[in-house]
């Protein structure tokens, strides 16, 4: 069994193991990992017109 099958069958019973009223809040938590972990389109510096040296980030 490969580490990363290992640490889903540990989620898998961790979940299984908890109260109903848990549930909603791992979601939210499940959630909030989405949202960190979630790949952004990376920012670029640009001059900004009129400004001399002032860059902005796109």
């Amino acid at each position: 069994m490969t580490t990363g099958q290992a640490v889903k069958r540990k989620v898998y019973q961790a979940i299984d193991e908890l109260p109903p009223e848990g549930l909603e809040e791992l979601v939210h938590f499940l959630d909030f990992l989405k949202f960190k972990y979630q790949t952004r389109e990376p920012r670029k510096a640009v001059p900004r017109a009129g400004c001399g040296s002032t860059w902005i980030l796109t």
